[in-house]
């Protein structure tokens, strides 16, 4: 006799019109093989990387304090304040790297760092500097997750981050045209996309306290990970995903002087509408493998 949650799994239809049984279901599965086990390892292994010797109390209090941080930004996104959430997360990410390239680099970011009057002023621990070098150190703190990329690959990625989180935290026209999407209601748009980052880091806190620690298991689902950044895509009214929707935000962000900035965000849209329908795709093509492999899933 097959389960409920064979049955459940037999019936589901993940696409654009995902019924609310279907959405629960699938989000219960991502919370349970990538949330939770993630966030369950971040605290064990702040916990353990104490007892290490070789590891720089610097290194360690930044990465917790990322780990304080990122939380805070879940907080500022349920309530869908974008900007601060941004303002959040870049400190996040400049703490991760940091703390990463102490460990790599004793020798000169470290000294650097424990220099007041030098720390994000000279050559070692500016911020660019600082993102170049741990751009090199990626593969080796997750190979599972970054050893296909190029390295300019992981550069940009790491680039278009920081950049994005830069332009919703300065004294910028991003940041007034964000009280004009707050009036009209459409934060959906935006804010799945910032819970995306917030995941990224999230799992850069992960990775670097796992490779830090040494455990070399395999924690968090790679597919039910990917899930979770397709399910935030599936919660926007996909009728506000086109470039005529959007174009009443031009005029905010003074597009005569900015077009150029235009490329940027249509990737941003076209990655929003294609990440949740390639995963309907995949599943549609391979209808078994995707049952059996979420069977397996719930019985673990």
């Amino acid at each position: 006799m097959k389960s409920k949650n064979e049955n459940q799994i037999k019936e589901l239809n993940i696409g654009s019109k995902m019924e609310e049984k279907d959405l629960l279901f699938v989000e219960q599965l991502v919370k349970n093989n990538f949330t939770k086990p993630m966030r369950r390892y971040i605290k064990r292994y702040l916990k353990q990387v104490f007892v290490i010797d070789n590891i720089s109390v610097e290194t360690i209090n930044l990465l917790h304090q990322a780990n304080n941080t990122i939380n805070n930004v879940y907080r500022t996104l349920r309530r869908n304040d974008i900007v601060d959430s941004a303002t959040l997360m870049r400190s996040c990410m400049e703490k991760i790297m940091m703390a990463m390239m102490i460990y790599f680099d004793p020798k000169d970011t470290y000294e650097e760092f424990k220099n007041l009057e030098k720390c994000g002023r000279s050559k070692n621990t500016r911020p660019t500097v600082i993102m170049n070098n741990f751009k090199l150190k990626l593969k080796e703190i997750n190979p599972v997750l970054f050893e296909e990329f190029e390295d300019n690959e992981l550069q940009l990625l790491l680039e278009e981050t920081y950049e994005k989180l830069c332009l919703y935290t300065h004294s910028s026209i991003v940041v007034s045209m964000m009280i004009e999407v707050n009036r009209n209601k459409d934060e959906d748009i935006f804010v799945a996309y910032f819970y995306q980052l917030a995941y990224f880091l999230e799992i850069l806190i992960y990775s670097s306290l796992k490779f830090l620690v040494h455990d070399n298991k395999d924690h968090i689902d790679m597919f039910c990970m990917i899930m979770g950044f397709s399910l935030l895509c599936s919660k926007i009214d996909k009728n506000k995903l086109t470039e005529d929707y959007t174009t009443k935000y031009k005029d905010y962000l003074h597009w005569d002087i900015n077009e150029h900035f235009n490329d940027k965000y249509k990737i941003i849209l076209e990655k929003m509408k294609t990440d949740w329908s390639e995963l309907q795709k995949m599943t549609k093509k391979n209808p078994k493998v995707f049952e059996n492999y979420i069977i397996n899933l719930t019985k673990n």
